[in-house]
């Protein structure tokens, strides 16, 4: 059975740009693979931990070549089984509006706790950081109110950021759809929402 990962990070939900385009791929998905499994991570209703306390110094006792027990053993079995989520899905989706040029800071909040030293990233003396997260194709629907190209694209912190946080931990096969111009007004908004779904459609018949 196919598993797709859905990690939706907007809080706008039924008016959001990036879940509306993103459930449009994932319910083209879903139709031609009945036999899929499709897992909703929605970061504000999901309760994340803290990165403080209990989960800090378990990390710091893993890098320092110990092995966390009591609060600290709970604190990174939670954070162990965020990871083993993704890993378990054969497709990620990450649906994310733009918030001041970058990402909302619950799907930051996210990122920083499964990107974790022996969960989802190693380290070779010899060649350097790699990801442990392998195998897997991920598609990231990014929402904007602006159109970030020309001289505009240096502000994009968005879409670059969440590719270099997912091929960090391994997922380098990715695909992105884009839905600009949401600020324009509604029937620029409209516009862009209706091409990004017909891109998002023809895009999951490859997935």
């Amino acid at each position: 059975m196919t598993r797709l990962l859905h990690v939706e990070s907007s809080p706008r939900k039924g008016t959001s740009a990036s879940i509306e385009v993103a459930r449009a791929l994932i319910d083209a998905w879903a139709a031609r693979h009945p036999e899929s499994h499709v897992d909703t991570l929605d970061l504000w209703a999901e309760p994340l931990p803290e990165f403080n306390g209990a989960v800090l110094d378990a990390k710091y006792a893993f890098l320092s070549g110990g092995t966390p027990a009591g609060a600290e053993a709970e604190a990174w079995a939670r954070i162990s089984a965020m990871v083993d989520r993704i890993k378990r899905a054969d497709i990620l989706v990450v649906s994310a509006p733009m918030w001041n040029f970058s990402i909302p800071y619950k799907l930051k909040h996210w990122i920083d706790l499964v990107t974790q030293p022996g969960l989802s990233f190693g380290y070779d003396p010899d060649k350097g950081y790699f990801g442990m997260v392998t195998g897997k194709r991920a598609v990231l629907v990014c929402a904007r109110g602006g159109e970030y190209v020309g001289d505009a694209a240096a502000y994009d912190l968005q879409t670059r950021y969440l590719a270099q946080a997912l091929g960090f931990i391994g997922i380098t096969d990715q695909q992105l759809v884009t839905i600009d111009r949401s600020l324009h007004g509604p029937a620029a908004d409209r516009a862009s929402r209706d091409a990004a779904k017909a891109t998002a459609v023809a895009l999951a018949a490859s997935l």
